[in-house]
């Protein structure tokens, strides 16, 4: 039998493996520092925020080839039941596949056990091989996320208190709401409601409660719930933004931005980025960060309109227990 043709043998790799350090640099695509040396600095993050509680990294698989580690997966488990998978090895051509494809079907029974609801791949443009990979293990293609910034000019008349619009005199009888922990329920309605015919990655409703999209939401970099706000209208939840602090960076990321169906086409989206980016702008934030589903063509235009530009794109892949 040809070598390559061998099955390869997976297993877990734990944090006293002799292996871990160096299949979290394998995965994470740096190299590993010679011995006695501090990990490299994506790994020294990552071990920090497993260390603070962030996120958890039990979900370690490699591939091994006569007891070589020739590839790793690794599902990093945040809070809301779900996990970005990372797979990386170090062969090239149909041995890479192979070992991607095999470390991604193992990694999805292991993650259902930990009551994972929801696994996300991301495929950047350097990486065209991983999507065929990750269709043949079972995931199911998403969408396109394109990524967008936004910076603060200092005299953007859309954030001036004197600016009149259209769109700004149909919602004068908003009233806004900021978060905190009394208000949970009203803000998981507040998503719920928003994610009625959505157009923003509508295959993810449903998967998982929206109790768990808020956590998930809230541990996403650092919550700060000066920036979590819903517009109301007539005590009725019309629309929400929820933005977080990025880590170690004067940057913000909008996590989520929603209307509820009702009040959709009214210019409520323009008052919910108005709010959030005026409260950018008044924590001192140089940038404004998020992704959009590339077929939210109404998100879109909003962005570009408040000046957003394009950064990146990466492919989205998921899989889930509770899939159709």
């Amino acid at each position: 039998m040809d070598k390559q043709s061998e099955p390869l043998g997976v297993r877990v790799i734990s944090s006293t493996s002799p292996d871990y350090q160096e299949a979290l640099h394998l995965v994470l695509g740096v190299k590993q520092p010679t011995r006695g040396c501090a990990p490299a600095s994506p790994v020294a993050s990552l071990l920090a925020n497993v260390e603070r509680g962030k996120v958890g990294i039990d979900l370690l698989l490699g591939a091994y080839r006569d007891g070589e580690l020739v590839a790793v997966c690794l599902g990093i488990e945040s809070p809301g039941s779900a996990a970005l998978v990372l797979v990386k090895g170090d062969r090239a051509g149909a041995e890479e596949h192979r070992a991607t494809v095999t470390l991604l079907q193992a990694i999805q029974p292991l993650a259902w056990e930990r009551s994972i609801a929801l696994l996300e791949a991301l495929v950047p443009p350097d990486r065209p091989t991983l999507g065929p990979a990750l269709q043949e293990a079972g995931f199911n293609r998403l969408t396109r996320l394109v990524y967008l910034d936004w910076k603060p000019t200092g005299d953007d008349p859309k954030l001036s208190p004197d600016f009149t619009s259209e769109s700004r005199a149909d919602n004068r009888d908003l009233t806004w709401i900021s978060y905190d922990s009394d208000r949970e329920l009203l803000f998981e309605e507040a998503i719920e409601r928003t994610y009625v015919q959505s157009l923003d990655c509508p295959e993810l409703t449903g998967l998982r409660p929206i109790s768990d999209v808020l956590i998930g939401h809230r541990a996403a970099g650092i919550f700060d719930p000066a920036l979590w706000s819903l517009a109301m209208r007539d005590g009725v939840p019309a629309g929400v933004i929820l933005l977080n602090r990025i880590p170690s960076t004067r940057a913000l990321e909008l996590v989520y931005m929603g209307v509820a169906p009702e009040a959709r086409g009214h210019g409520v989206g323009d008052a919910l980025l108005r709010r959030g980016l005026g409260s950018a702008v008044a924590v001192g934030a140089k940038v404004v960060a998020l992704a959009v589903d590339e077929r939210n063509a109404p998100a879109r235009r909003l962005y570009d309109r408040w000046g957003f530009t394009e950064t990146s794109a990466q492919e989205a892949w998921i899989v889930s227990p509770f899939q159709a």
